[in-house]
């Protein structure tokens, strides 16, 4: 049964610095370099046959496959409208892709790159089901903000991979070879990592993709449970920001889950404090595989 489009309300967010369409599309394309990056490394490292990683590159969009996991946040096509146009035949080839895989195909609607709205009426009529939608956020990386933690925040290494998969498989539930996924980049020089420490042990971290665009992409983010509440998060991500205008970046995009049931959401919080502005809210519109 499809979910009704107002199944999740919208929240009302501060609009981006800059709604331009070029800059929005750098936005999209990045996040999708960055997906597309983690799942190349861990095919190129041998280990993605342990959990059915696949990735399709295309002018339209990219799709990324884990069979092993068949969770919606990593069956999805990437970049929807960032690159050329898409059409109903392509979109029908490429969810049908999902279907023989027996996997779901998620497609996060970005309404700011459907100008005609032909995509929005074609997901609306072949969707299911709807997941939480995400805020696409953009921050300028002039005057970047202060945060600060009692934890120690320095750069992660090769020779961090395994504390950061740690990390990440505590924070997001994840297989110890999709952890390697985006671990496997770490000292690749498109990627800068994060950790805050705590007596010298990793207590979280965040990762920054430096795409091209001049668009740097934030995320990866997790804290060990005993650390949270202590700030290493804003921290973190504060100093993303700056490090992205070092590196040459005018702008900062990421994204995360709308509040549901007036649940906290740190995470959109720090983002909001720290400058943060709304692209749009994207809905994931989620395409099932027929039943059977």
């Amino acid at each position: 049964m499809q979910t009704a489009p107002d199944a999740y309300p919208l929240p009302n967010l501060p609009p981006a610095p800059t709604l331009d369409t070029s800059t929005v599309r750098a936005a999209e394309r990045a996040e999708a370099s960055a997906w597309t990056g983690g799942y190349a490394a861990l095919i190129a490292s041998g280990a993605a046959g342990s959990v059915g990683a696949e990735l399709i590159e295309e002018p339209q969009a990219n799709s990324i496959f884990t069979g092993a996991v068949p969770d919606w946040s990593l069956n999805r096509l990437l970049g929807l409208n960032a690159g050329a146009s898409v059409d109903e035949p392509w979109l029908e080839t490429a969810v049908a892709r999902y279907a023989e895989r027996g996997l779901p195909c998620t497609l996060a609607h970005n309404e700011r790159l459907d100008a005609d709205r032909c995509l929005g009426a074609w997901l609306r009529a072949r969707a299911t089901r709807q997941a939480r939608p995400w805020c696409k956020m953009l921050r300028s990386t002039a005057a970047p903000p202060l945060a600060s933690t009692a934890l120690t925040l320095r750069h992660a290494g090769p020779e961090d991979r395994e504390a950061v998969g740690a990390l990440m498989q505590a924070g997001f539930g994840l297989p110890a070879a999709m952890a390697r996924c985006f671990t496997s980049v770490i000292g690749h020089k498109d990627w800068v990592w994060y950790l805050a420490c705590a007596a010298g042990q990793p207590a979280a971290v965040g990762a920054l993709h430096l795409a091209d665009g001049g668009v740097g992409w934030m995320g990866m983010a997790a804290t060990a449970r005993e650390h949270r509440g202590q700030g290493a998060q804003g921290a973190i991500m504060a100093a993303r920001i700056a490090e992205a205008g070092r590196r040459g970046c005018s702008w900062v995009t990421t994204e995360t889950g709308i509040p549901v049931d007036d649940a906290p959401s740190p995470s959109l919080n720090n983002m909001l404090r720290l400058g943060f502005g709304a692209i749009c809210v994207r809905r994931n519109w989620i395409v099932d595989p027929p039943a059977g």
